[in-house]
């Protein structure tokens, strides 16, 4: 009994320890660490007393629970991918100790059965199921990390459902002929379970990796739009700038014409009205990025028709200039995009949108923020338009353009306005 639990221990204890050293690479950990890595290792010695009993769907249960538990007690999981990741350690951990009895039993040509109660095979059954179990797992998670895909919330509870139910006809078919066999059947059903999975996980990697390209697409696909709408402008300024200037000598020939005739109040009265002419074609907004001054008059102008009070606090903005054309229109036409229609819908006196931009400890801060009265639905961390109609991809595209950089974006709202706070490094490599 004593050497039955000391052997599910040690393979509950490096199943956990494997996922936490590979998860430690994905998920961002919580505070106190270590104490939670104990912690979890405590969940394995409990585990490692249930498999005292010998029931394999309680065996695989409580094993399931212990990665998942450990998971939630040691990271932060934003997102169901993390259930994907479990069911993959959970699967090493099963795979290697199984693979481990089967290469014994081949070996020492023993059954099962003995390779399992035997004191001599305990101890390099264990050491064999612990290195393979940190070297798959290594092997695994690194190509995931490579790879980047995406799982759905119930792409990755079917996957757990299914991997889970597999392990659990395996080990009840590994405890009804454990007695009889020499293992080689087992390690044809085994090799037969490998090839399912590989099936499963490539069609799951395929399914990703069009979500993602699709993703992507429509990312491209909306900075192309808003790179069009701040160009057209710019070329609208262009036009009326070259008018103007084309008719430059006509304009000065007419003053002089009203001066030599004695009509100064009709010559002043020209004078203004070429100047205002003049005026229009001078942007309103001049920072130090151009492709921000360009995007903040484009805005500029909606928000004077709409009689929007348009208030801006620009400081460093010329880090913005690490950030890809592309991607800085993607970020601020969003954002002020989304602010102009929110406060287009309130009470004249009430419309204001405040854009702030700052350089402070090798980060650029953007802050958006504005009044709002529309119900908010939140998706994950970011918030959404519930507009009829709106397909509510500004924000996740701001979100997916952040990420790129390796920064924070956060929505929230409070004291009834709605605030948009990004952060990026400088100093990153991306």
């Amino acid at each position: 009994m004593m050497m039955d639990f000391l052997s599910n221990t040690i393979v509950s204890i490096a199943t956990v320890l494997s996922g936490t050293w590979v998860l430690f690479q994905i998920l961002e950990r919580r505070s106190h660490f270590l104490l939670r890595v104990l912690g979890a290792l405590g969940i394995a010695i409990v585990q490692g007393s249930i498999g005292l009993l010998q029931i394999p769907v309680l065996n695989m249960t409580s094993a399931m629970l212990m990665i998942v538990g450990s998971t939630l007690l040691c990271y932060r999981c934003k997102k169901l991918y993390f259930l994907v990741y479990d069911v993959l350690i959970a699967f090493c951990g099963f795979l290697t100790d199984v693979l481990a009895v089967l290469v014994l039993s081949t070996y020492y040509n023993s059954s099962i059965s003995s390779i399992l109660q035997e004191k001599e095979y305990i101890i390099i059954r264990c050491s064999f199921t612990t290195l393979l179990t940190f070297l798959l797992c290594q092997l695994l998670f690194t190509l995931i990390r490579k790879k980047h895909a995406i799982f759905s919330w119930y792409e990755a509870i079917f996957y757990t459902m299914l991997a889970t139910g597999e392990i659990t006809v395996f080990a009840y078919v590994c405890k009804y002929i454990q007695a009889y066999s020499s293992g080689m059947f087992l390690i044809f059903f085994l090799l037969g379970c490998l090839v399912l999975d590989v099936y499963i996980v490539v069609v799951f990697y395929r399914i990703s990796i069009v979500r993602k390209t699709e993703k992507e697409n429509a990312l491209l696909q909306q900075q192309s739009e808003m790179q069009l709408e701040v160009y057209s402008d710019l070329q609208q300024r262009y036009q009326n700038s070259m008018r103007t200037i084309h008719d430059a000598k006509r304009h000065v020939r007419a003053l002089e014409s009203l001066i030599q005739s004695d009509h100064l109040a009709e010559a002043q009265q020209y004078k203004e009205s070429l100047f205002q002419k003049l005026n229009e074609l001078q942007p309103s907004i001049q920072c130090d990025n151009p492709l921000l001054s360009a995007i903040l008059n484009h805005v500029f102008l909606k928000t004077e028709q709409r009689h929007i009070a348009l208030k801006m606090d620009l400081q460093g903005e010329e880090q913005l200039s690490m950030l890809a054309g592309v991607d800085l229109t993607t970020i601020v036409s969003n954002l002020l995009d989304n602010a102009v229609d929110a406060v287009s819908e309130l009470p004249e006196e009430q419309r204001y949108i405040h854009f702030a931009v700052a350089f402070q400890m090798g980060e650029i801060m953007i802050h958006v923020e504005n009044p709002t009265k529309n119900d908010l639905k939140r998706e994950g961390n970011t918030i959404v338009s519930t507009k009829e109609g709106h397909l509510g991809l500004g924000l996740k595209n701001v979100e997916m353009v952040v990420e790129k950089y390796k920064g924070h974006f956060k929505t929230y709202v409070e004291n009834g306005k709605f605030i948009a706070a990004i952060t990026i490094p400088t100093a990153t490599d991306f």
